[in-house]
């Protein structure tokens, strides 16, 4: 299962609301397409936009979605052993490197949680764009631009989005 396959056919997608996140919605809004149709937290929260009906619909992006319907492209440790590693990748909807390179929570010494994948989600997005030949190019983080103050409704303060 490719990206351009996954995104051919649904576009909407729930990304997680870190840094990581942010930056796979942005590629994935820029090269296929996608629409943010709603935000996790990781936890216990999921924000979905109103006319999303069913929540197992969207592309969970930086998010694991223990479903086996939903499809989700993450980098964490999500299998606990083998076992549950051949269980999860059986789903075919699941988009992880540690499930690649199966790499468990416990496991061997060449598959244990210490070999996990060490870089973002938006890493290995950008990895899979590569291997589908995708040229990226990423936002430029410094440009300052100017956003209205807390203090009142006067004051503008200057950031950049990697502030």
């Amino acid at each position: 299962m490719t990206l351009s396959e996954i995104f051919d056919k649904n576009k909407d997608i729930v990304i997680n609301t870190d840094i990581d996140g942010f930056l796979c919605g942005m590629i994935l809004q820029k090269y296929y397409g996608c629409k943010v149709v709603g935000f996790s937290n990781s936890r216990e929260t999921i924000w979905i936009k109103d006319g999303i009906n069913d929540m197992n619909k969207p592309i969970y992006i930086d998010i694991y979605v223990a479903n086996p319907k939903v499809i989700c492209i993450d980098q964490h440790i999500i299998a606990f052993n083998r076992e549950h590693h051949e269980e999860i990748v059986s789903y075919r909807t699941k988009l992880n490197p540690n499930l690649l390179r199966k790499r468990t929570f416990v496991g061997d010494m060449e598959s244990d949680y210490f070999h996990k994948y060490p870089f973002g989600t938006v890493h290995y997005l950008i990895a899979l764009m590569a291997k589908e030949g995708i040229n990226i190019e990423l936002p430029e983080l410094t440009t300052p631009f100017q956003v209205p103050g807390q203090e009142s409704g006067n004051d503008v303060v200057t950031i950049n989005a990697g502030h």
